[in-house]
């Protein structure tokens, strides 16, 4: 399991975990401000962010136990990874803090995963070993949790609600989020 962990008494900044057999094992990108760990697959390779330069620029990372991968889309200010599948594809949100677009990230190369209409912040969430990716497009005012699968979005948002996130998907097509 990975997740993140806010300030402590001792420390500011949030950190990342890595909970195995039971003990925390804390992981931080080299020289990062902050280090945020999202996604792992069945290897156990971590995906997250590091803010560098005080947080004001995330680059993404892989994390297989003992090197980081960094990530980055272009000249992206913001680079976001969320989700990894056992392919080591890996998904998540690039742009600037002010601003992002999905992406699905294969063998070093940047797809866009734009959901229909004009949003501000768009992050695909997770990618199961199918392929299929789940995320969320925030407009300014609510989000849409979406399914993306071969080249097609569906929305899934929850009847009535104005807020959405899918934020993981099982090799089953099973999908949690709020």
């Amino acid at each position: 399991m990975v997740g993140i962990y806010g300030a402590t008494t001792s420390d500011p900044h949030q950190r990342e975990f890595l909970l195995k057999g039971g003990r925390f094992i804390h992981v931080d990108y080299p020289k990062a401000y902050t280090t945020l760990a999202f996604g792992i697959n069945d290897a156990g390779t971590v995906v997250g962010s590091a803010g560098l330069q005080h947080g004001s620029v995330y680059v993404s990372f892989m994390y297989d136990g003992t090197t980081f991968k960094r990530l980055r889309d272009g000249s992206d200010s913001a680079t976001f990874a969320h989700g990894i599948n056992d392919a080591n594809s890996i998904v998540g949100g690039a742009g600037t803090i002010y601003g992002t677009t999905g992406f699905l990230e294969s063998g070093r190369t940047f797809t866009p995963i734009n959901f229909p209409g004009t949003n501000v912040y768009e992050y695909a969430t997770d990618i199961n070993n199918k392929g299929e990716i789940v995320g969320l497009a925030f407009n300014g005012l609510y989000s849409n949790a979406y399914t993306h699968d071969n080249d097609q979005f569906q929305n899934i948002d929850v009847p009535g609600a104005t807020i959405n996130s899918a934020s993981g998907i099982n090799d089953q097509a099973l999908i949690v989020g709020y």
